[in-house]
């Protein structure tokens, strides 16, 4: 590709024969962002993208640390009271039944001796 002095450097994604990441008139797939010499080039107005700037409001660094320092405490605060809820809305005091209380026998203190149960099957003979 020869550099002619008429043409330039342009970005194919300005261009009106991209479609996709392909160029309809050359036929092959292209990097939108890339500049390169073309002289096929045709300006789209409608792919320009207009930046519409935000307004900011800049603080002070001290000023930051502050509102995060309180930030912080509040959120500490807050933790604390709902904690604090929870307590409360947990069931009253314990109740004896809800203690776990060993069975009397000292040879199987968790379950108890389990010799009444029989099982369900058929004996062999």
């Amino acid at each position: 590709m020869a550099k002619d002095k008429n043409s330039k450097k342009v970005r194919c994604a300005l261009c009106k024969s991209q479609y996709r990441g392909f160029c309809v008139l050359k036929r092959v797939s292209v990097s939108l962002n890339k500049s390169r010499i073309c002289d096929k080039f045709e300006h789209d107005q409608q792919k320009i993208k207009i930046k519409e700037v935000l307004p900011t409001i800049r603080r002070p660094y001290a000023q930051q640390e502050l509102d995060r320092q309180t930030r912080k405490a509040e959120l500490k605060q807050l933790k604390e009271t709902i904690k604090q809820q929870k307590v409360l809305e947990k069931k009253g005091p314990i109740k004896e039944s809800m203690i776990f209380k060993p069975s009397g026998n000292e040879k199987f203190p968790l379950t108890g001796d389990l010799s009444r149960f029989t099982t369900t099957g058929t004996k062999n003979k």
